[in-house]
């Protein structure tokens, strides 16, 4: 009934039992009772068949045992839903394993928490009725607008948790649980372990930096280099085409000395270290909380497929650069920063655009797969998704983040006032939040899988990674916690023991960190060459000096000669007529051009340094996972105690009941 309120109330069918809440109750029942909300838009013109489907679906939720209250404001009627207490008692193996619930018990009624009861909720929800709807399709059809659980009770995580003044506060695991559910709570539990182990990295990887600052004016190189007035550098690319002495890069020498020293091999090989046993340590952590709540022997299935894409972004900036530098004449020398800077806002749109796509795209695959349950289908998804995204994400070294577009539908909505009725305005309060999906959980997940893989797969270039990641997930923690409280309407709980997929995706990017690593300090890094030279073609090469630096001369040794007089159009090249050679970086001979004896050997040195890394990295890996177990032994011990309890219990329930 529009334009009034109209509460209907079930009226038990034979043989089942009244409702253990008292109608009369009701009346005076605060807004909390109501499970769940529907709201349809009025001022939209339905056809008659989405009116009949509407109601049908009312119908026979009041027959297995539900009630609604119907209400109606600014264009919007909205359903509040309440399931009687008598059917969760059918639900219950939902909510506890079989092997905890003694024998005789299951016909008592039950007090069952919020967090099951939405769960069970839902599920009835999202059941086929007898016409073969679910609350999902009547939604996706357009006969109910939106269906969500109410927030209720969320006062104290507001207090305690979602604010920033708690930042630096511990995470309290178990009323997210209570309120959000198992898989919620093991996502921040997971997070708030990856933050408080990023502390050992965050420190080392500082020392590491720090070390290299000390030497910011003592290295040898770098004086060689600030020193080099008479040595041109061969111009480089069309576009700069111009000699520049040695000496004019003394501050790109230094900068660089501060991320490719001597220290930035055994943090490569320290954060290999710290991913096996952060994986490792938390499979523990894990393992203990799972015990805690009793969710030691619940299971689920799951199975996965691999698909890659491929990148545009380096046919865009050649092309960008041949049209700035024809249509704008007047950049100059600006070119290149200006194919930059557009390039990285082309990127950021295709980042976003593939998001979309990509999440399509995983779905569909999810769908031609036909998986048998939720949970088989959320890992299918969960690494396709993932693949997908990496490959779009890790085309740059650019890390965005989306804070500023993540609250902005929910500003616009609220700023509509709610209605006088405090039900209804809590109900409207809850509709103009921002929606959620099944999958709204693996956007967070995303996020930190993203953000884990800059943090190790490039950290042999970037040692102040992980105490970037570490300031980063302090902030990450209060956003996601202010978001699932007070921006985003309430995810329905769901029950999990674990991270699912995601803990292969980490053991994953572990891998691929230990290879990328080797290869950066084997063919980017200078550290190889540096450490042939000191004991091949240095000045130490016979043992060491006290009044020499082993690195005397490197500078000079690693360019190679080119005779001007040898240019195509040397006319071009401006300032050519008064410099004879300039030099550049590699090992070529200087009179036939071909490689130099230097060039082998070094190569040869660059591949055997990758084998012996690799292997070395990954078996300290496999020696950690080795020696940390899994599941702590008093866990195991507890899990024995609890099952040695159950068959004392099952073995003496008949003699119970007989009596």
């Amino acid at each position: 009934m529009r334009g009034e309120e109209s509460l209907r109330i079930l009226v038990p069918t034979e043989g089942e039992s009244l409702p253990l809440m008292d109608i009369n109750t009701c009346e005076t029942e605060a807004p909390e009772l109501w499970d769940y909300v529907f709201v349809v838009d009025c001022r939209t013109q339905r056809n008659p068949g989405q009116v009949q489907r509407q109601r049908q679906f009312l119908e026979e939720l009041e027959n297995q045992g539900f009630r609604y209250k119907a209400m109606e404001d600014q264009g919007k009627e909205f359903f509040g839903i309440r399931a009687d207490n008598s059917i969760f008692d059918r639900y219950r193996r939902l909510t506890e394993p079989e092997d905890t619930v003694p024998r005789g018990e299951l016909s008592r009624p039950t007090s069952i928490q919020a967090t099951n009861r939405i769960r069970i909720v839902d599920f009835v929800l999202n059941s086929k009725t007898a016409a073969g709807d679910t609350l999902q399709d009547l939604v996706k059809d357009g006969v109910f607008e939106a269906g969500f659980p109410l927030h209720e009770g969320e006062a104290h995580l507001k207090k305690t948790w979602a604010r920033w003044r708690s930042m630096f506060q511990k995470q309290p695991i178990s009323d997210i649980r209570d309120y959000f559910g198992e898989k919620v709570a093991l996502y921040f539990a997971w997070l708030g372990w990856y933050t408080y182990m990023l502390v050992p990295a965050a420190v080392v990887g500082l020392v590491v930096f720090l070390s290299g600052f000390s030497q910011f004016e003592a290295s040898q190189i770098s004086k060689e280099i600030c020193k080099a007035h008479d040595i041109y550098m061969c111009p480089r690319g069309d576009h700069n085409r111009r000699f520049q002495r040695l000496s004019d890069t003394c501050a790109y020498a230094k900068l660089t000395h501060l991320f490719d020293n001597e220290g930035t091999v055994l943090f490569a090989i320290f954060m290999a270290l710290w991913a096996t046993v952060f994986l490792e340590l938390w499979k523990r952590e894990r393992a203990r909380v799972v015990l805690q709540w009793e969710l030691y022997g619940w299971d689920e299935d799951q199975i996965c497929l691999m698909i890659g894409m491929a990148h545009v972004l380096v046919v865009y900036r050649v092309l960008a650069a041949a049209l700035f530098s024809s249509a704008l004449p007047f950049l100059g020398e600006q070119v290149t920063t200006a194919v930059v800077v557009s390039g990285a806002l082309v990127h950021y749109v295709t980042i976003i655009l593939m998001t979309k796509i990509n999440k399509y795209v995983a779905l569909k695959l999810c769908d031609f797969e036909k998986p048998r349950t939720f949970s088989e289908r959320e890992s299918k998804f969960t690494v396709k998704f993932f693949t997908l995204q990496f490959f779009a994400h890790f085309s740059s070294l650019v890390y965005v983040a989306f804070i500023l577009g993540r609250w902005l539908a929910h500003k616009y909505r609220s700023l509509r006032a709610p209605s006088q009725d405090p039900e209804l305005g809590h109900w409207q309060r809850n509709y103009r939040l921002n929606p959620v999906y099944t999958f709204s959980l693996f956007n967070e997940f995303m996020e930190m899988m993203i953000q884990y893989g800059f943090t190790t797969i490039f950290v042999a270039a970037f040692p102040l990674a992980p105490l970037l990641a570490l300031f980063s997930n302090l902030v990450e923690i209060r956003l996601d916690a202010i978001k699932m409280v007070r921006l985003q309407r309430r995810l329905v709980p769901r029950k999990a023991k674990d991270i699912g997929a995601w803990l292969q995706v980490l053991e994953i990017i572990g891998v691929l960190a230990v290879i990328a690593n080797g290869m950066v300090i084997a063919f980017t890094s200078e550290f190889i060459p540096r450490t042939v030279y000191k004991h091949r073609y240095g000045p130490c090469r016979r043992g060491a000096q006290s009044e020499v630096d082993c690195l005397t001369g490197y500078v000079n040794h690693s360019l190679s000669v080119f005779h001007t007089k040898d240019f195509q159009d040397p006319a071009k090249v401006e300032g050519w007529e008064n410099v004879t050679e300039c030099r550049y970086r590699d090992y070529f001979s200087a009179q036939d051009s071909n490689f130099s004896e230097q060039h082998w050997f070094l190569l040869a040195i660059r591949l055997a340094f990758l084998i012996l890394f690799e292997h070395v990295a990954l078996c300290i890996k496999l020696i950690a996972a080795w020696f940390v177990p899994d599941v702590p032994q008093s866990v195991k011990n507890e899990v024995l105690k609890k099952k040695y309890q159950r068959l004392g219990q099952k073995s003496c329930s008949p003699k119970s009941t007989d009596v």
